[in-house]
């Protein structure tokens, strides 16, 4: 059981998530974030002219990392959530408006928007909820209780919404960003301190915690900090 659970399940959930139909990886986002705006959001109150820098830089971003895959960006405002970002396996990405007020440069929001261009690619939001209903459903044969399995479908929408992604996952998604800043020759610096912004004052990064499964900031920080010196 415990090898199924802690590397099993994990493989298991890679090879499922990239055989995927897009019509399932659809169907999952848009159930995720009708619950998002029934839940958190409210319209975006973000200048036009703001926005429309923020997606011409994204469209350049998509098209060097995203690996010919097909990308949007919505805008939503929220003050439960606060400044963050948020990546649907379907291929959108939702930026809030405190994040963009947070950020000090659009080099910033770049490094945001890789690091969730990465989660998708690597499909880390549907490997999160396969995982996490896989659990659920070993625990479920185990116990006999076969009933309950087929009601675990209904529950992708949440589990996405609030399980999070693992350690390995934004370890993964970080070292996305260093390297597509190091390709372009910009320092990490940026992302950095966007990091420390969002994830340490409370302020910037909301009231809820529903999305703190990031790991140890000071973790990610040094970690980034070596693929800077690993370049020089």
């Amino acid at each position: 059981v415990t090898l199924s659970v802690t590397w099993g399940l994990p493989q298991f959930a890679k090879i499922v998530a990239f055989k995927l139909p897009p019509t399932a990886m659809d169907k999952i986002s848009r159930d995720a974030l009708a619950m998002f705006d029934k839940r958190f959001f409210k319209p975006s109150d973000l200048p036009e002219d703001k926005k429309a820098n923020i997606r011409k830089a994204f469209l350049q971003l998509t098209r060097e990392t995203g690996k010919d895959r097909t990308f949007s960006l919505q805008f939503r405002k929220s003050k439960t959530i606060g400044a963050n970002a948020f990546a649907l396996p379907s291929g959108v990405i939702i930026i809030t408006d405190d994040l963009v007020k947070t950020s000090q440069d659009l080099r910033e929001i770049q490094g945001v928007l890789v690091h969730e261009i990465s989660h998708i690619t690597h499909r880390h939001a549907v490997r999160a909820v396969i995982q996490n209903t896989g659990v659920v459903l070993l625990i479920s044969l185990l116990a006999g209780d076969v009933s309950s399995i087929t009601s675990l479908a209904a529950s992708i929408p949440t589990l996405l919404l609030e399980s999070g992604y693992s350690r390995g996952f934004e370890i993964e998604a970080d070292a996305a960003v260093a390297v597509y800043f190091l390709n372009k020759g910009w320092p990490l610096k940026s992302y950095e301190d966007i990091l420390m912004r969002i994830v340490k004052d409370p302020a910037q990064s909301g009231h809820s915690d529903i999305f703190s499964t990031h790991p140890d900031l000071k973790e990610r920080i040094e970690r980034l900090k070596t693929y800077s010196t690993s370049a020089e």
